[in-house]
């Protein structure tokens, strides 16, 4: 998911975003890419995990995923609200750094040699949950960090997702060679490094004041008012209609049609799975 400068009913134009030092920025930055570069051999390693470690059915290939992002389905608007209450970088630290449990978890049990398919779905209700409370907050960051560059710091954060999602993949695809438990391990680094840099942003970040006289809106309130909006512009009904249209045509079939394709036919290593979700980034770029 790429920056946007929304979250669960916030107007961020309503207060002016103050001047964010360059550090601030270089942490935000890391931070994000930390995410995404652990979010790349995700991609690779827990399809694998479930698609030719476990050899499950394509039913349970696809309840697997449905699982990781089912938590973003419900909680993603109330951490929306939760970050405008409490801060964006407080909430990104906090999701970044348990996003790392899970992660050490499925590493133990892999090491162990104890994989089944119900730590794979404990894995990925926590993982979602952490990229629900994460993804309002860090997205809601950026205008903080940006200063009068917003535009500029859009393009660069989108360019440092997609290119680390590539690196991610290449390190996952080694983990035939080199053992998923290290490929994991690799990733829980990634996320604690991450929360770290969220730790910086938070301390060099100065705080954005509420507007004057105006009381903060229940949650309900901010749901509803962001619906409403939404059905009032014809662009944004079709920004959301078109992303509606990924996930029910795109998503499902690239997460879980085509690992189940090329298992098959192919056998589905770490390398191909890498390979097929590198050069879809690279069109993506």
């Amino acid at each position: 998911m790429g920056p946007a400068h929304r979250r669960g009913g916030a107007r961020l134009s309503a207060v002016p975003a103050p001047a964010a030092s360059p550090r601030a920025l270089g942490a935000y930055l890391f931070g994000t890419g930390s995410w995404f570069a652990a979010t790349g051999m995700q991609s690779v390693l827990f399809t694998w995990l479930v698609t030719v470690q476990l050899a499950e059915s394509p039913e349970k290939v696809g309840l697997a995923q449905f699982c990781l992002l089912l938590p973003t389905l419900g909680f993603i608007l109330f951490a929306g609200a939760v970050a405008d209450r409490v801060g964006g970088a407080r909430i990104a630290l906090a999701a970044q750094a348990l996003a790392v449990l899970p992660v050490v978890g499925l590493a133990l049990v892999v090491g162990a040699d104890r994989l089944a398919y119900g730590a794979l779905v404990v894995y990925a209700l926590a993982v979602g949950t952490a990229q629900a409370f994460l993804t309002p907050a860090r997205d809601g960051l950026l205008p903080q960090v940006a200063g009068t560059r917003i535009q500029r710091t859009v393009v660069l954060a989108s360019l440092v997702q997609f290119g680390v999602q590539i690196l991610g993949y290449a390190v996952a695809g080694t983990a035939e060679t080199v053992g998923p438990a290290r490929v994991l391990a690799v990733q829980a680094g990634l996320l604690a490094a991450g929360a770290v840099a969220f730790a910086v942003v938070l301390r060099r970040i100065p705080p954005v004041a509420a507007p004057a006289g105006v009381a903060p809106a229940s949650f309900l309130a901010q749901l509803r008012e962001g619906v409403a909006t939404v059905l009032a512009s014809p662009p944004m009904r079709s920004v959301t209609l078109l992303n509606a249209g990924m996930g029910v045509f795109y998503m499902g079939a690239f997460q879980v049609g085509l690992p189940l394709l090329l298992r098959a036919v192919h056998g589905a290593t770490p390398q191909q799975l890498a390979l097929v979700n590198g050069v879809h980034m690279v069109g993506v770029v």
